[in-house]
């Protein structure tokens, strides 16, 4: 009896031994290298390079625990995980890769407050011919999640089913990358970086990060993201487009004074203190913006139309200092209604015409009290409007405070045109739908009011542009019989 029972005994404590078992790593991999689901977890114990040529592979559901700690020469923390070869982490949906600290498990670990950086990331040297495959994995409590460095002009990576929580900076961007799908959860810094290229996000929500995307130089584009509970949603791009996008109650969704170059359409402002703090160069059509502390600040070259821009405490505040030849902000086609302090205030002497929106009121007192301009402090200019019929379709009359040389006219009627594809990289097509117009001049402007290509010509109702030898960024393409004008961006 005895016996059996320390048998029991030897077999309980060989499979405890088994369920807490971890697969000790560090060094240098050297040759082609599985982490297996059988040896999961694995311990980092020290950093780990997999040099070039050699592939280090992660099979779906590895726990990957990192020890934490500070090299006391560099001051970082010391263990990480680069790649000269490549990287193969694959995960699936519902088995994901999991790159996390140790430290979790320590009993002096506080979440939110021990402090992020953990362990240093995955450094991905492309310099060095590496590559990685990451996909279905989640990455937390690095200094530098994924520190993608050196990328040459043709080189990019591609991220889905990603998850990034409580990093100092998630992804460090120098090239052209894509992500689909991602969560990006009590971060410092989401994307930190610069590069000539672009980076594409789509199908991802940024929720309780201090700052969302912050990349000098590098155009960002949003699909369908969701931005909720963060400090900044975005700040310091070089403009992008942002397409059905839902940025609520973040203190800032666009940070900067004169954010530029941005298109943003078919998205939605809610509940933030400011959504957009000052923006120039830029369109804004389509979208709500409804219990924000300030909707929009706009300057020059700015564009707003078919927006809702109601219920917040302040709806518009235009700024700026116009020089000759810069493009004067374009406001029609609105609804400013509703807004608690002012529908519209101007803190700069421009004068403008808003007569294409419509303030929900019939009473040209009420409207009067909910714009604050030159009737209101000498120094400021003026606003032109008119006031519309209840159902915001027929204008009823107008009142004119100033003639204007620039802004909108009453009654101004544009012809359409359809450019495409935009961004667009080596050439746009424009096609007319005015036959009027098949002999109307184009040319590209850019975002300084220079003119960059004129005299350009329609073909029939199309015009093919060569437009690769023009530096990326944001331009205008202007109709000169019609005054329409589109913005677009190349990449």
């Amino acid at each position: 009896m005895k016996k059996n029972l320390f048998l029991v005994l030897i077999l309980v404590l060989t499979s405890l031994q088994t369920i807490f078992a971890v697969t000790p790593v560090s060094g240098g991999i050297y040759s082609n290298t599985t982490w297996t689901l059988a040896n999961s977890p694995y311990l980092m114990t020290g950093p780990i390079v997999v040099f070039p040529s050699k592939t280090l592979t992660i099979e779906p559901g590895v726990v990957i625990k990192v020890q934490g700690g500070t090299d006391p020469t560099s001051g970082y923390p010391k263990n990480y995980l680069e790649i000269r070869g490549n990287l193969v982490a694959v995960g699936t949906a519902n088995a994901p890769i999991i790159f996390a600290t140790d430290s979790i498990n320590s009993p002096n670990f506080v979440p939110y407050t021990t402090p992020y950086e953990q362990w240093y990331g995955i450094v991905i040297k492309s310099a060095q011919g590496a590559t990685a495959s990451l996909n279905y994995f989640t990455l937390d409590h690095t200094y530098f999640g994924i520190d993608n460095q050196n990328l040459n002009a043709t080189d990019s990576i591609s991220l889905k089913g990603c998850t990034f929580s409580n990093n100092t900076t998630a992804f460090g961007i120098t090239g052209q990358a894509t992500l689909d799908s991602c969560f990006f959860i009590n971060n410092q810094y989401c994307f930190r970086g610069g590069s000539q290229h672009a980076l594409n996000v789509l199908n991802t929500n940024f929720s309780g990060n201090k700052l969302c995307v912050y990349n000098y130089g590098l155009v960002t584009n949003l699909t369908n993201c969701v931005f909720e509970n963060n400090e900044i949603a975005i700040s310091a791009t070089a403009g992008g487009l942002v397409t059905d996008c839902v940025f609520n109650n973040n203190y800032y969704a666009f940070f900067d004074d004169y954010a530029n170059s941005f298109i943003i359409s078919n998205s939605s402002f809610t509940n933030n203190v400011t959504a957009i703090k000052l923006m120039k160069n830029s369109s804004i059509t389509n979208s709500e913006f409804a219990n924000n502390g300030l909707a929009i600040g706009l300057a020059e070259g700015m564009f707003v139309q078919n927006c809702n821009i109601s219920n917040n405490q302040t709806g518009i505040k235009t700024y700026g200092q116009f020089m000759p030849g810069q493009l004067i902000m374009d406001v029609k086609d609105n609804l400013i209604c509703n807004n608690t302090l002012y529908n519209v205030e101007n803190a700069t002497d421009l004068n403008l015409g808003l007569e294409r929106n419509c303030f929900c009121s019939t009473d040209s007192t009420v409207i009067e009290n909910l714009i604050y301009d030159g009737y209101d402090d000498i120094t400021r200019g003026l606003y032109n409007y008119a006031i519309y019929d209840s159902a915001c379709l027929n204008i009823i009359s107008y009142v004119t405070k100033v003639e204007l040389t620039t802004g909108v006219e009453q009654e101004t009627v544009l012809s359409p045109f359809v450019l495409s594809p935009n961004p667009a990289t080596t050439s746009i097509s424009v096609e007319t739908q005015n036959p009027a117009m098949f002999n109307a001049a184009l040319q590209i402007i850019d975002m300084n009011g220079r003119i960059i290509k004129s005299n350009l010509a329609y073909s029939g109702n199309v015009a093919i542009i060569d437009i690769s030898d023009l530096p990326q960024g944001m331009y205008m393409l202007i109709e000169n019989a019609s005054a329409n004008r589109q913005l677009f961006v190349k990449q």
